[in-house]
């Protein structure tokens, strides 16, 4: 019994290091994969961090002026000559545009009833605005 579970011993250890070992790849295979991961994921991150600490309300300008507009307007905001006096820079407030809408009655979510009512909503918010003005000494 002991010869046949010795040879049956030495049978599995021959064939267990006869066979060829599996390999998972080489190491720097998947390296670009991963950068291109890491990447992306900061970028999303970025994104998505950026838009929580946007206020929502997105301020665009878009003036369309064709070419003897900004001539005129810079001859404009020039100083005049001979003439004695300064820039000074005069902030302005430009209000906010509200719109009032009828909030129609409806149920809170605590189960509620809120009768509808007249209701303010801000379109666009208020904001100031620089500009120079030539203040002369006269």
């Amino acid at each position: 019994m002991k010869k046949i579970f010795i040879s049956l011993f030495v049978v599995v250890c021959l064939v267990s290091f006869a066979s060829t070992p599996a390999f998972a790849g080489d190491k720097q295979r998947h390296r670009w994969e991963g950068v291109a991961i890491g990447v992306g994921a900061a970028i999303l991150g970025h994104a998505i961090l950026s838009s929580a600490r946007d206020d929502g309300a997105a301020r665009v300008t878009v003036s369309h002026r064709d070419y003897r507009d900004r001539h005129h307007r810079d001859r404009c905001s020039r100083a005049p000559r001979h003439s004695r006096g300064h820039w000074v820079v005069q902030k302005t407030w430009v209000p906010p545009i509200c719109e009032r809408t009828w909030n129609p009655g409806h149920y809170t979510r605590h189960g509620r009833w809120v009768p509808g009512r007249w209701i303010t909503i801000e379109k666009r918010p208020g904001y100031w605005v620089e500009k120079k003005v030539w203040r002369s000494r006269r």
